[in-house]
């Protein structure tokens, strides 16, 4: 899976750079994140912005990668697409994921 990782302060912005985050690629995706949770990282901005579909493979994953920051971790997705939008929506994640359209946005949640 191909995948940018960067840096903001403390924050690491994970971009996805895959077209879908399915059966194919959510496993890697998720081994990935985490590995840098076991590394110690505790706030993550996805930016799924080269990311026009998500199935239930690459929900789950999210949801792992969530439940493993736990409570004294941040998650924030950004950027998603409009079908990603209403995949989140439909399986009602969209109550339990901070999403928000930009990653400055994103950014600018965890500074607060």
């Amino acid at each position: 899976m191909r995948m940018d990782l960067a840096r903001d302060g403390d924050v690491v912005i994970v971009t996805p750079r895959e077209d879908r985050l399915d059966a194919c690629t959510a496993a890697e995706f998720k081994r990935r994140l985490i590995d840098r949770i076991d590394a110690g990282e505790r706030r993550f901005v996805v930016d799924l912005s080269d990311v026009s579909f998500v199935d239930s493979s690459g929900l789950a994953a999210l949801v792992t990668i969530m439940k493993r920051v736990g409570l004294e971790g941040d998650l924030v997705l950004c950027g998603a697409a409009d079908a990603v939008l209403r995949m989140l929506a439909t399986s009602r994640m969209d109550r339990i994921f901070a999403i928000v359209p930009a990653r400055h946005e994103a950014l600018t949640s965890l500074r607060d």
